[in-house]
């Protein structure tokens, strides 16, 4: 049987493909549902997979929906006399981002009704005491993209653009570390699991509304930038990627007492992914240049090998006055000296009256030159403003923690965004007994601001994780403002 290719949706609004004829679920009492899936546009809505209780094993009839998933999270209805359980994605574990997703969905009814949603290997959500000790229905009818609802019933009824692939059902729980992350390692060459397989990646001949079979498979491969390629988007195919503004001086404005004079700039900056061959001024103007009273627009243009550009733009006015005069700071002062040929041009230097600090780090010197403008500003077509002066306070204490947490599972980064979570939840415990954060919500202890940060390092390993080659180091730094 051939598994090696995708199914690939174009219209979220028609595209469906169903199963010709139902399968046997084993009318055990656990189930496992993984697949693979790639959403074609970031952040789109839509149900990808829905799975039918059915009443023949030849035909779907009486369908009442099971199971449903969807871009933000599974909607589960094992049994129509309990209540749905909803198990979402959250935000650390997003699906629909344009890239390959690993989706399995464990229900355990040996063991107390354990219900679990994995994304990448990582539990996404997880609750417990539903339907323990019951049986599934015998007969079951998958369908993919469009739902095939006779009632509605889910979220909505419209389907998802994007592929899947390697869609499998099995009569029992899989385990999520010893089977379901060996299976999210590599989606071309997992192994398959045939033990308990109630489903295998065959039978959606049935479809409507424009679903095309694409082999080989390309699951796993990342969507990388344009004219990149490779399984980590380092290999360089066709240079499509035009050059890059690194600086572009702003509007300059030049005073000239007597209707000309030599205008100079700082020449624009650029670079590129390959190499920049030729950089020109439009109108033929150049730093240095004579230039009477006016104003002018001033174009470079970078080129690289393969004719991508990018251009930066700026206006020259040449003006009869310049270099207007500052109001002293707030809670200040400033002292001030010309400089330059015949005192045209100023410097500043502000400092607070005693007692004040500025809020903000100043530079040394304020400086007034041939542009016309004060500088440093980050737009000199907006008077410059002193930073302000104020009272000062003690500094806060910063208590640093960093640690280092072995792991034998994989350290990606939904499991990073796990493991800042449960500390988080560990300080704001402690605070709730000590009270040692000097920022917390009113009304509470949880502490505000906790700066915490959760890299893998998987060069810190031990000689017995020297065989598994997904083991792992998370490491672990927090920072808590502390009352002094």
């Amino acid at each position: 049987i051939q598994v090696d290719y995708d199914l690939y949706f174009s219209d979220p609004t028609r595209s469906s493909a169903m199963q010709v004829i139902p399968f046997f679920t084993g009318a055990k009492k656990s189930l496992t549902i993984a697949m693979w899936v790639q959403f074609t546009q970031r952040d789109e809505a839509g149900i990808f997979f829905t799975l039918y209780a059915v009443s023949s094993p030849h035909v779907p009839t009486n369908r009442r929906p099971m199971l449903q998933a969807h871009s933000n999270g599974v909607q589960v209805s094992l049994f129509h006399d309990l209540q749905d359980v909803y198990l979402p994605f959250r935000e650390y574990a997003t699906i629909n981002d344009g890239q390959w997703h690993h989706v399995a969905v464990v229900w355990n009814g040996d063991n107390g009704g354990e219900l679990t949603l994995i994304t990448e290997g990582l539990i996404a959500s997880k609750t417990e005491g539903y339907g323990s000790g019951r049986t599934l229905p015998s007969y079951a009818w998958a369908v993919l993209g469009k739902p095939r609802s006779e009632v509605g019933k889910g979220y909505t009824e419209s389907g998802f653009q994007g592929h899947l692939t390697k869609i499998q059902i099995w009569d029992r729980a899989l385990h999520v570390t010893n089977e379901i992350q060996k299976q999210v390692r590599d989606c071309r060459t997992e192994p398959v699991l045939y033990q308990g397989l109630a489903l295998t990646w065959t039978g959606y001949d049935e479809t409507i509304g424009g679903v095309e079979r694409i082999a080989p498979s390309h699951c796993g491969q990342r969507v990388c930038p344009p004219g990149y390629g490779g399984s980590k988007c380092q290999q360089l195919e066709t240079d499509k990627i035009p050059p890059k503004i690194d600086y572009c001086p702003g509007d300059l404005w030049v005073i000239a007492k007597n209707g000309s004079s030599i205008v100079t700039w700082d020449e624009p900056k650029f670079s590129d992914n390959v190499g920049i061959v030729r950089v020109q001024e439009k109108s033929g103007h150049r730093s240095g240049q004579t230039l009477l009273w006016g104003a002018y627009d001033i174009s470079y243009v970078a080129y690289d090998q393969a004719g991508n550009s990018a251009s930066c733009s700026f206006k020259v006015y040449v003006l009869y006055d310049f270099c207007p005069e500052l109001p002293d700071p707030i809670g200040g002062t400033q002292q001030c000296k010309d400089w330059g040929s015949g005192g045209q041009f100023k410097v500043c230097e502000i400092s607070c009256n005693p007692g004040l600090r500025f809020a903000q780090e100043v530079p040394k010197f304020y400086t007034c030159g041939a542009e016309g403008f004060w500088r440093p500003t980050t737009n000199p077509g907006l008077p410059l403003i002193y930073p302000a002066c104020t009272s000062s306070s003690p500094a806060q204490r910063v208590f640093k923690i960093k640690m280092n947490f072995p792991t034998s599972v994989l350290c990606n980064e939904a499991g990073q965004e796990v493991l800042k979570q449960k500390v988080r939840h560990a300080v704001n415990s402690l605070n709730r007994d000590w009270n040692f954060c000097s920022n917390s919500f009113e009304g509470t202890r949880e502490c505000r601001d906790l700066n915490i940060n959760v890299q893998c390092d998987h060069r810190t390993r031990s000689a017995r994780q020297a065989h598994d080659e997904d083991a792992g180091t998370y490491t672990i730094s927090v920072d808590v403002l502390a009352e002094p």
